[in-house]
């Protein structure tokens, strides 16, 4: 598998495309619950994307509850890119009625290789139900994605542009522990990222200027220890809310 957010632990697994299509047809659980087969709602995307001129460079999957949870990111090409970042898509689905399909706008960060999730900018989230057009709605969320991508931009440039000193800083940090169900332990990630990056880690020039964006990959980074890809997309997601990452 390649090296990306998503890490498989608490009953997780990664998983490649071709052990998606060895997964069994999941079963309906109610007159109104249509199951959506993960390796479908992956070659539909896929196909939403292609429909735009949009393929997917690489693909990451882990699934839950005995392959009842799905959870994956792709990194797209064909779709202007913006310097050291380029654009992906994160989304999320469940067999068990635990989870409605989401679809979420984000962006790689190359030289980290970190995702960045667009906060609560949700291009779909639709229930399996028997009313679902699957194809329809997702060629509704791919033409929703790309509106969404000029708006992290923007998002992005504000956040690049907004300095912090240190105080500001830690600020942050505290708010975002308190108010964001962050878990604690990822404070000393977070504030070596940060604040001793350019000493520790000279490379990580993502985490070096003193502004809101350096701040966001400095989470970022440190997200990466968390074991649960529920938790990481949660938990991404949240974080780009509440430093700016929406529209």
């Amino acid at each position: 598998m390649i090296n990306s957010t998503l890490v498989a632990h608490c009953g997780a697994v990664k998983v490649s495309y071709g052990e998606l299509l060895q997964l069994p047809s999941p079963l309906s659980m109610g007159p109104r619950h249509q199951p959506v087969p993960h390796v479908e709602l992956v070659d539909l995307l896929k196909e939403q994307l292609s429909r735009c001129n949009v393929t997917v460079q690489r693909e990451d999957y882990a699934i839950q509850t005995q392959g009842a949870k799905l959870f994956g990111v792709f990194d797209l090409s064909g779709v202007a890119g913006a310097g050291e970042r380029g654009y992906a898509m994160g989304f999320r689905s469940a067999n068990d009625e635990s989870l409605a399909i989401r679809v979420v706008a984000g962006t790689r960060v190359f030289v980290c290789d970190n995702l960045a999730l667009s906060g609560n900018d949700i291009v779909m989230n639709r229930k399996h139900t028997t009313g679902l057009s699957l194809r329809s709605s997702l060629g509704e969320a791919i033409n929703s994605l790309f509106v969404q991508y000029n708006a992290m931009d923007k998002a992005i440039e504000r956040m690049q542009n907004y300095s912090l000193n240190s105080d500001a800083a830690k600020a942050l940090i505290y708010d975002a522990f308190v108010k964001e169900d962050v878990p604690l332990r990822l404070l000393p990630h977070v504030n070596e990222w940060y604040f001793d990056s350019r000493e520790q880690h000279v490379d990580a020039t993502d985490c070096h200027p003193r502004s809101m964006w350096g701040l966001h990959n400095s989470f970022t980074r440190a997200i990466k220890v968390i074991d649960s890809p529920a938790r990481q997309f949660e938990i991404t997601q949240s974080v780009g809310a509440f430093l700016g990452l929406r529209s």
